[in-house]
C-alpha cells in the first residue's frame, strides 16, 4: 500500500510561501498528516522543555531558536521513525526466512521475537516521541538472537527426547 506523497506543485498552490510542515512533507516525501502529527507531538516536546527552562532560571526565550528547533526536531524524528521501521520489516523478513528454514510457524516465531522484543525495550521511561528518537536497533537484535536461541534450544530439546 503506496502512502499518499505530494508533490510541490500540488502543496504549494496558490501559496507563495511554504508553512514549515509543508516543507517537512514535500522534503522528506511524506503524507501531511503523517508530518503534522509529526510537527505538533516536536513543538509539544520543545516548548514543555523552553518553559522548564524558563522556570528554573534558565531564560534563553528566542522564538525563532525555539521553532527552529522544532524543524530540527521533527526532521529527526521521521527519520528515525523511518529507520525504525524499515529495521523491523527487515527483521521480520529474517524472521520468516528462520521460521521457514527451522521448519516452526512465522506466527510463533513471531510472538517469540515480539516477546523479547517487548521486554527488552521495557524500561524505557519516556513518551513515544523520545522512545523513537532514542532507537537502539542493537536491542531488536538482539531479541532476534534470542528468539533464534529459543527456537534451536526447542529443537534441540524435542532431538534429545527422540
Amino acid at each position: 500500500m503506496a502512502k499518499n506523497r505530494h508533490s510541490i506543485k500540488k502543496i504549494v498552490k496558490d501559496n507563495y510561501r511554504l508553512t514549515p510542515v509543508k516543507e517537512i512533507a514535500v522534503r522528506n516525501e511524506l503524507p501531511l498528516s503523517e508530518v503534522r502529527e509529526a510537527y505538533r507531538k516536536c513543538r509539544y516536546a520543545v516548548l514543555k522543555e523552553t518553559v522548564q527552562n524558563i522556570k528554573h532560571g534558565k531564560i534563553n526565550f528566542n522564538y525563532f531558536q525555539i521553532m527552529d528547533r522544532v524543524f530540527s526536531l521533527t526532521e529527526e524524528y521521521l527519520d528515525t521513525k523511518r529507520i525504525k521501521e524499515i529495521d523491523e520489516q527487515e527483521r521480520l523478513s529474517k524472521l520468516n526466512d528462520f521460521s521457514a528454514e527451522s521448519g516452526f510457524s512465522y506466527s510463533n516465531v513471531r510472538g517469540v521475537y515480539s516477546h523479547f522484543n517487548s521486554r527488552l525495550s521495557f524500561d524505557f521511561q519516556g513518551n513515544k516521541l523520545e522512545e523513537v528518537l532514542h532507537y537502539k536497533p542493537e536491542l531488536g537484535m538482539k531479541a532476534f538472537d534470542l528468539t533464534k536461541r529459543y527456537f534451536n534450544i526447542k529443537s534441540q530439546n524435542k532431538l534429545n527426547l527422540r
